[in-house]
């Protein structure tokens, strides 16, 4: 079981919203029958109207959870778990937790390099709380059919 959640890739900018739990759930149900893409956040307008055979391309996005970073006197690092594996089709984040923005690398190794060398020794903490999380490497498309979203299945290049 997968805690994956989506986001339209067009909306990873410079506010990335929460994902939602499922593709659907970023569908909206507008005046007269019709559907839309539900913005990026209230501030960003109206709803991209969806009509049938629409393709909306998808990133996913899979917590893995949170360790104890530790810096010790040596600058060496430990954490207290065992780090987890990048999913297939995706890249492993590592951040400090409430602080991803800022802090997050492509893995551990970046991470305690960029910790490491980013903080003067006399401001560096003992330890933090990281957290683990993976983006898709690709998106995936969907296409908007009958209210929803499906999975675009291809043979041979040829949407079905």
């Amino acid at each position: 079981m997968t805690n994956r959640k989506w986001l339209p890739k067009d909306y990873q900018d410079e506010s990335i919203p929460p994902p939602r739990e499922h593709p659907n759930d970023w569908i909206v149900r507008l005046p007269g029958d019709a559907y839309g893409l539900a913005p990026s956040d209230e501030a960003d307008g109206d709803p991209r109207i969806l009509r049938d055979g629409d393709i909306v391309k998808f990133d996913w996005t899979e917590s893995h959870g949170k360790a104890t970073f530790t810096v010790h006197d040596d600058s060496s690092w430990s954490i207290d778990c065992d780090a987890p594996n990048a999913p297939e089709g995706g890249y492993m984040i590592v951040a400090i937790d409430g602080d991803c923005i800022n802090t997050m690398q492509d893995g551990l190794e970046s991470f305690a390099k960029a910790f490491i060398d980013n903080l003067c020794p006399s401001d560096m903490p003992e330890s933090d709380t990281i957290i683990f999380y993976s983006w898709s490497l690709e998106p995936v498309d969907f296409v908007f059919k009958n209210g929803s979203f499906q999975p675009v299945e291809t043979t041979g290049g040829v949407i079905q």
